[in-house]
């Protein structure tokens, strides 16, 4: 009998059954609670300190280790992209689980969670306390705003933060910037033949978004203008009195992102000069960029981690939770633990194999950095 196979067939089904029952508690940005206070009824039964929800709902715990130093920081992300209502019942067809938000982030929340008992099966010794947090609003909308107030309340008291989140292997130790606008346009609208002659919103706000596309895009730094939504009117022969679209501008360089909001913001102007037409620009998200350079402890300890795990590393930028401690002048970066495709899709998937691969990773990481002066 092949004791190490059945010890790692062991690990991976505890890993996949506090996924499956985290993916289906329905928990989309701005609506964490339940996820919140299933999470927390768990850190409790696993004997942790100090476990709180605060009036976000993130969840915190402290893993105490009996040594001094400030603590370190993994944030895993409680919410997901999807609305209420939808189904995120798993499903097995042999070789993944699918369900939607089942990688991202519910495998990254259950081997959090699970890492005090992971750690005692693994004989790991931490050298200094923990604070496992479990944050709302990294999707979306949300803004950030859980790590926002993660970073408030224990900033200054941690030594770093890993964030938990993207595919094994993957390291954002250089979060993008990101600046979110929403352009809203309004008129008096009325009906396309009896009113003929009015400004309609929709032509109004098709000629804003046909002039962003047309902006200038640099490729190095790697820059990204998106329009990603648009809505407005009543019906086909109406004159729109309504339409709005979102902007989403992203850079490596922060430089370029408010480079590129001036310009978008000049193109507004440009088109403001008729008074019977109102246009409203409203920042709907703002994730600042910040860094930490390869030969960082930090990183060098992710590196270590996937190493002992056999796990090649990949650093590239991203936006994740990692953004505001970084942004802070505090060490961060986020570090893949789990396997799977399609995210943000109907079709989303998990390598449920991948998971015991990136627990020990992550726990060979925390090891590694709690014996760093960092």
């Amino acid at each position: 009998m092949d004791t190490l196979a059945d010890e790692r067939a062991e690990l991976q089904k505890i890993l996949i059954d506090q996924t499956l029952a985290l993916c289906r508690i329905q928990s989309p940005t701005f609506a964490e609670e339940k996820r919140a206070q299933y999470v927390a009824g768990r850190l409790r039964k696993l004997g942790l300190r100090d476990v709180e929800i605060d009036s976000l709902n993130n969840v915190t715990a402290r893993l105490a280790s009996g040594s001094g130093g400030r603590p370190l920081m993994v944030v895993a992300h409680l919410d997901t992209v999807f609305p209420e209502g939808t189904n995120v019942e798993p499903n097995w067809d042999g070789r993944y689980w699918h369900a939607p938000g089942i990688r991202d982030n519910s495998a990254s929340v259950a081997i959090t969670l699970l890492l005090p008992e992971l750690l005692q099966r693994a004989g790991l010794q931490l050298k200094r306390d923990l604070i496992l947090a479990f944050s709302v609003g990294e999707e979306g909308l949300g803004n950030l705003r859980g790590i926002r107030a993660l970073m408030d309340r224990f900033g200054e008291r941690i030594s770093a933060v890993i964030a938990a989140d993207g595919n094994l292997g993957v390291i954002n130790n250089v979060a993008i910037s990101v600046r979110r606008l929403e352009i809203a346009v309004r008129t008096d609208g009325g009906h396309s033949w009896a009113d003929a002659g009015k400004p309609n919103a929709v032509h109004v706000l098709a000629r804003i978004a046909g002039r962003i596309s047309e902006l200038p895009v640099p490729s190095d730094p790697k820059t990204v203008l998106n329009i990603g939504t648009v809505n407005g009117g009543t019906s086909v022969n109406s004159i729109a009195e309504f339409a709005r679209l979102s902007l989403d501008i992203r850079s490596i360089e922060g430089a370029e992102v408010r480079k590129l909001e001036e310009a978008v913001r000049g193109i507004v102007t440009a088109l403001s000069s008729d008074t019977r037409v109102v246009i409203d620009v409203t920042v709907i998200g703002d994730r600042p960029g910040g860094m930490i350079p390869q030969d960082h402890a930090l990183v060098k300890a992710m590196i270590a981690g996937y190493a002992s795990a056999e796990v090649t590393p990949m650093l590239v930028p991203g936006s994740t939770d990692a953004n505001i401690p970084l942004s802070l002048g505090i060490p961060a970066a986020s570090m893949g633990i789990s396997l799977g495709g399609r995210i943000h899709t109907l079709q989303e998937y998990l390598d449920p194999e991948s998971l015991p691969v990136g627990a020990a990773a992550l726990m060979h990481t925390l090891v590694s950095l709690q014996a760093d002066e960092m």
